[in-house]
């Protein structure tokens, strides 16, 4: 679109206000701006390699947010001295997995999930997948014992594993390995026909989680859970949000999105299929 005084970056389809400074874009990525994955409901899109969103010289050392969203956050590296920074087609966040290494939302995400149910979809490559470490957290306040946080993380058995904290975790059906890029996607469906298909005794939300685009496991929410994603939370990458030392990720993140909807089979597979030959997946 033409608008009076602002300019188009023609490589990332981002509008530039007059002033060029590159904090105060009002364009979008270029993965949205073309179809390339689903934008319907899309709240967060932090890519490591688009210049736009993961600039190695910004002073303020911040991930960009490249969603559309009206009120996006970025993410803040709570100790830079933890963190590599590369550039490029696949440009990457590294954690060392030491105290304090972690990405974390510099906003309560208050509208991400205000329905209670929603998509979280990351790329990373972990450098260890033999100790406890966090992925992606959402935190109400600092107490760690919050009846909406949620967790999803690598165990120590190289599975994936997470849920609502009020629920015992479960895991993926596969492993995954170390220096082996993976796509993670999660979605809680609290839906009207959530059910459906499923053989259960339970009647909660239903959960499910895909490694590479491909479902690999389902489970229902048992019913003592909130099993809700719908409260303002403090998302984070890498560590719990307020927990500093405790569970670090060791490895890079590529690129993190999260959705206010739920994503079906076709659109997780959408998003792995938008990344999977920059990553050789």
């Amino acid at each position: 679109p033409t608008i009076a005084g602002v300019s188009t970056v023609s490589t990332s389809a981002f509008m530039v206000m007059p002033s060029g400074n590159g904090s105060n874009r009002v364009g979008v990525s270029t993965y949205i701006s073309n179809g390339t994955i689903p934008t319907e409901g899309l709240r967060i899109l932090l890519d490591a390699g688009d210049v736009n969103s993961n600039d190695i010289g910004d002073p303020e050392n911040i991930w960009k947010n490249l969603s559309d969203h009206p009120t996006k956050g970025h993410f803040r590296f709570d100790t830079i001295g933890r963190v590599t920074r590369t550039t490029g087609a696949t440009g990457s966040i590294e954690l060392d997995g030491n105290s304090n290494g972690g990405i974390i939302g510099e906003e309560y995400c208050s509208d991400l999930f205000s329905s209670g149910g929603g998509t979280l979809f990351l790329i990373l490559k972990p450098d260890d997948v033999g100790t406890r470490q966090t992925l992606i957290s959402g935190y109400l306040s600092t107490s760690g014992m919050n009846e909406n946080r949620w967790d999803f993380e690598i165990r120590t058995d190289s599975y994936i594993s997470g849920g609502n904290h009020a629920a015992d975790y479960y895991s993926a059906t596969s492993t995954i390995s170390a220096d082996t890029t993976v796509t993670l996607g999660v979605v809680l469906d609290n839906s009207a026909d959530r059910l459906s298909g499923i053989t259960t005794d339970q009647s909660g939300n239903v959960q499910k989680l895909y490694l590479n685009g491909s479902l690999n496991v389902t489970r229902v929410q048992p019913l003592n859970d909130t099993a809700s994603w719908a409260a303002p939370v403090q998302i984070s990458l890498g560590r719990r949000a307020f927990q500093k030392n405790n569970f670090e990720y060791n490895g890079e993140f590529f690129v993190f999105a999260a959705y206010n909807r739920v994503l079906d089979d076709d659109e997780m597979l959408q998003l792995h299929n938008a990344f999977k030959d920059r990553y050789g997946l």
